[in-house]
């Protein structure tokens, strides 16, 4: 959709699949150079304890574009730990690179809590950080497949929506970098 739509290219590298799940006091994960990481256990279920040192060579990586999805799997906790784990990546991709960064919301159902949080994160930088509402996605049913998750309709949705906020606002004159 990337190229068709705009002539540009988009290079995805995954995590290493075969990777196990971790926790906050493992050995941190080899992730390499891949720039689409699965965040649940990285910060979903850690963000009590985020250091952006987890994902430091990606930011170093001075992204242009950056989606943060999250929400789906989190713990219960406390929701200032989230905040302050957010606010700290954000702060590091501003000053890494600066890149326009999109916070979908909860996809599945709803998380007025972790949206709120987002919502406020992105409205202090609207010209690089922008909440792409993503609620509607599971209301729905024809875009729901297996287990509560989008199926390929879901998804394109989701994509649609992503892109569309991507256009409009990555490619606005920006008043301040």
């Amino acid at each position: 959709m990337i190229k068709a739509k705009t002539g540009g290219s988009l290079t995805m590298t995954p995590m290493p699949g075969d990777l196990p799940r971790w926790y906050y006091g493992n050995p941190p994960l080899a992730l390499g150079d891949a720039n689409v990481l699965n965040i649940a256990d990285l910060f979903e279920r850690n963000y009590a304890t985020w250091e952006n040192s987890r994902i430091q060579r990606q930011i170093d990586g001075k992204p242009d574009i950056v989606v943060l999805q999250f929400g789906e799997n989190m713990v219960p906790g406390d929701m200032e730990k989230f905040t302050v784990a957010l606010k700290k990546l954000v702060a590091d991709l501003k000053t890494s690179s600066n890149p326009h960064i999109f916070m979908p919301s909860y996809i599945l159902g709803a998380n007025a809590g972790v949206d709120e949080i987002k919502r406020k994160i992105c409205a202090e930088d609207p010209s690089h950080r922008v909440f792409v509402d993503l609620s509607g996605v599971s209301k729905d049913a024809s875009n729901m497949g297996a287990y509560g998750h989008p199926n390929d309709k879901g998804m394109e949705t989701i994509a649609d929506t992503l892109f569309k906020a991507m256009l409009t606002h990555s490619t606005a004159p920006s008043s301040a970098q």
